[in-house]
């Protein structure tokens, strides 16, 4: 009985055959993926400075139920955001809607510092908070969508 010699598939590294498009994909949305964790946390740490300039001066012992507000219209701004960033990345491309998606959280971030009032407060968060997470799930759909499938579990 002679014994043939199988060819041996030389092992390969989950790197291999991954492009230059393939890591600024990743990185694209990694670091849009590490402002929004900036942009999450930094509301807690300016919340009692933020309250006291768009409250009035009654209203601040009650600032942890305004806090509440303010963070939950973020995170409703989130939910309903991660759910337009889908639709509209799949009508006009996950590439523009990230794109525009970044601009706007960057753009409605800003313009909460002049917020006159608590509900003009709550309408840029809420809007930052869609645009937050229109980001994200676009950015995850991209990395998901080009990766190698092989290499996917890594990436993302």
């Amino acid at each position: 009985m002679s014994q043939g010699s199988a060819a041996v598939p030389a092992k390969t590294r989950w790197t291999d055959g991954l492009t230059s498009t393939h890591w600024r994909i990743l990185w694209g949305s990694f670091l849009g993926w590490i402002f929004d964790g900036y942009e999450a946390l930094a509301p807690v740490f300016v919340m009692t400075p933020m309250l006291r300039s768009v409250l009035a001066p009654a209203r601040i012992a009650q600032a942890g139920t305004f806090a509440g507000i303010v963070l939950g219209v973020t995170l409703i701004g989130w939910g309903i955001g991660g759910l337009l960033g889908g639709v509209f990345a799949d009508y006009w491309g996950r590439k523009k809607v990230m794109l525009w998606s970044v601009l706007l959280y960057a753009v409605f971030s800003g313009a909460t510092a002049f917020a006159g009032g608590f509900w003009a407060l709550c309408a840029w968060r809420f809007l930052t908070g869609l645009a937050m997470r229109s980001e994200w799930s676009t950015g995850v759909a991209l990395v998901s969508e080009t990766w190698p499938e092989r290499a996917q579990a890594k990436g993302g």
